[in-house]
């Protein structure tokens, strides 16, 4: 892996390979003269002892502080990934694989740019004819003396060969990245704030209380965090086809029945911190006892991605929660709608013996009435399910009406049971400090 940087990117850009690098794209005329009239006709003059030269015309170089400037970077850039790809195509770069279709050669966000491939002599050579020459067509230069290569499991002979040709610096895989590290473990420093002059007089969970409860309605940094958290799973059950959706169903094989399964029955000591973090960012609301993953309604067509026990497909609650019961006797917790039904010549019949075994019938008889009662409703709940085996599950977020995910929504309902804080004889004046004639931000 090698981390490149590049030196003076903005200044040193060539302009005949930029704009040959929008026409490649596909910007038509009308964009073509904004360009010319915006960049490519610029000319600069010097100041010397406080008088301006003639001017020149600038053949290079991005403007500092230009909205356009970082798009146009960005779009430059496209350069790199283009030889790359050529070079893996031509069957020269060796692309770095995480599964069996699966793979990823360069990572790109602005000027940061991560080169992925095999440890191979081969690979160094490919890469340094590929970097050699996106800098003759770009008038980019890289700066290899700032650039770090890093492996994995790579011998140490490798490493310092690999360092010596490329002229880079060896470095670590806990590195830092669009500010940042990767690689690391973010617990094991921890950013305080100390300031012994400070006062507090008001506990922070009751300042962050909303304003409607007699409070300041500050946000809690807590809170956000498990939001932003739960978003990555609503991204995991929608986006299939990113990078990173691919490497974590290679990593951690069916993500998605994962993430709307309880915590304790799918972690494992070997996953990574943030997999860990996800899986147990839920929370459960104080009116009742469903867990968030309650509020994603999964709507089945084929059934692979949707937990029978966990998933909120049929019905009004998790079967889980509806059939507590018959879920402690189940022997397969953590099975799939497409588990538990199959098709036959008469259309989808559904398998007590994956769920109970086959000495549940016997003891059923046995069983109290409460449980027989829950048995006949469950049978009766599951005789209308009829599978698609053509579409894919689909899911909605139930808060919104439009049942797409929103970080706000997730906000309101972790803080909507929180309670509020009783200020007697103060009603008047909360009233007259939270609708005052000025701006609420300042």
């Amino acid at each position: 892996m090698l981390k490149v940087d590049l030196e003076k990117a903005y200044d040193s850009i060539s302009w005949k390979y930029l704009r040959l690098i929008l026409k490649e794209i596909g910007f038509g005329d009308i964009w073509m003269n904004w360009m010319d009239a915006c960049i490519f006709m610029s000319h600069l003059s010097f100041l010397v002892n406080g008088s301006a030269t003639k001017d020149f015309k600038a053949q290079r170089g991005l403007r500092q502080g230009d909205p356009l400037s970082p798009f146009l970077f960005v779009l430059a850039m496209e350069g790199l990934t283009a030889l790359v790809h050529k070079s893996v195509a031509l069957g020269e770069f060796k692309l770095f694989k995480y599964g069996v279709e699966d793979f990823v050669d360069i990572l790109q966000f602005a000027d940061g740019t991560i080169i992925l491939g095999e440890p191979s002599n081969d690979n160094l050579w490919y890469l340094k004819v590929v970097l050699r020459g996106f800098e003759l067509v770009s008038g980019l230069k890289i700066n290899f003396s700032k650039s770090n290569v890093c492996g994995v499991n790579i011998s140490e002979s490798f490493m310092n060969s690999a360092k010596s040709f490329l002229g880079c610096k060896k470095g670590s895989i806990s590195f830092l990245f669009l500010g940042i590290m990767v690689g690391a473990n973010p617990r094991r420093k921890k950013t305080r704030l100390k300031n012994k002059r400070s006062i507090h007089w008001v506990k922070w969970e009751t300042v962050c209380k909303p304003k409607e409860k007699g409070v300041l309605g500050l946000r809690d940094v807590g809170e956000i965090n498990k939001a932003l958290l739960y978003k990555w799973k609503w991204r995991i059950l929608k986006e299939d086809k990113a990078i990173w959706s691919k490497l974590l169903q290679v990593r951690y094989v069916e993500p998605k029945n994962k993430i709307l399964a309880p915590c304790e029955m799918v972690v494992c000591s070997n996953d990574s911190m943030w997999w860990r973090d996800i899986l147990r960012n839920d929370v459960k609301t104080d009116c009742n006892e469903e867990i968030l993953s309650g509020f994603i309604q999964c709507e089945v067509k084929k059934g692979t991605h949707i937990p029978f026990w966990f998933g909120n497909w049929i019905g009004d609650q998790i079967l889980s929660i509806k059939f507590p019961d018959l879920f402690d006797i189940s022997i397969n917790k953590l099975c799939t709608v497409t588990d538990v039904f199959y098709w036959e010549d008469n259309g989808t019949v559904w398998n007590s013996v994956l769920l109970f075994g086959p000495e549940f019938g016997e003891g059923l008889s046995a069983a109290s009435r409460s449980m027989q009662q829950a048995w006949r409703d469950f049978k009766l709940l599951l005789s209308d399910v009829r599978l698609e085996g053509g579409r894919s599950d689909a899911f909605r977020w139930r808060p919104n009406d439009n049942g797409e995910f929103t970080v706000a929504s997730v906000n309101s309902l972790i803080s909507e049971n929180k309670d509020s804080v009783w200020l007697p004889n103060k009603v008047s004046m909360l009233n007259v400090m939270w609708k005052p004639i000025v701006p609420p931000r300042i």
